[in-house]
């Protein structure tokens, strides 16, 4: 039977309990299965009113919002990788005081993370720290946007569409 877990400080924890989760909160996910095949996972039940869930598949670089009756089919292979998931947390019922607030920037890993809690199209940018456009990209219109990032260091990430810019201050550790 597969296994799925949390890994905290490299330990694998077969039940983790938050006491509340903020708006960028990751919990890396692992699954460890007997047999190559393809493989469901199903909410039946969601309890987390007010909060927006995602699933991201490492391996195969998709994000999925997870609600009660959604469902994730993916391939496993047998003694393949552990850490194969995030699950990313959002808190979309808080009222944000401007536009600024809509949209949360964060890095995680060597990915950055650009979510909101509507379905946000725009164009997102980083730069180093002497203003050098690194990277440049329109969002994908999902509520949550992965970057694939490798460099170390502090960066700017700025997103804007035709309402609101945002600019955030990140750093990539090694």
């Amino acid at each position: 039977a597969p296994q799925f877990y949390s890994i905290m400080n490299g330990e694998k924890l077969s039940v983790n309990t938050l006491p509340s989760t903020k708006a960028s909160e990751v919990i890396p996910l692992g699954l460890e299965v007997g047999k190559d095949g393809k493989y469901t996972i199903k909410v039946e039940e969601y309890t987390l009113d007010g909060q927006s869930v995602c699933l991201e598949d490492l391996l195969e670089g998709n994000v999925q919002e997870l609600k009660a009756g959604s469902t994730y089919t993916f391939t496993a292979q047998a003694g393949a990788a552990t850490h194969r998931f995030n699950l990313h947390f959002a808190n979309p019922d808080s009222t944000p005081e401007n536009d600024n607030e809509k949209v949360d920037i964060y890095a995680y890993g060597e990915n950055i993370y650009v979510s909101s809690p509507e379905i946000t199209e725009g164009q997102i940018q980083i730069f180093d720290i002497a203003g050098r456009e690194l990277y440049s990209s329109t969002t994908k219109g999902q509520r949550l946007n992965v970057i694939p990032f490798p460099y170390k260091g502090i960066f700017i990430v700025r997103f804007a569409n035709d309402k609101f810019i945002v600019s955030r201050k990140i750093t990539m550790y090694p």
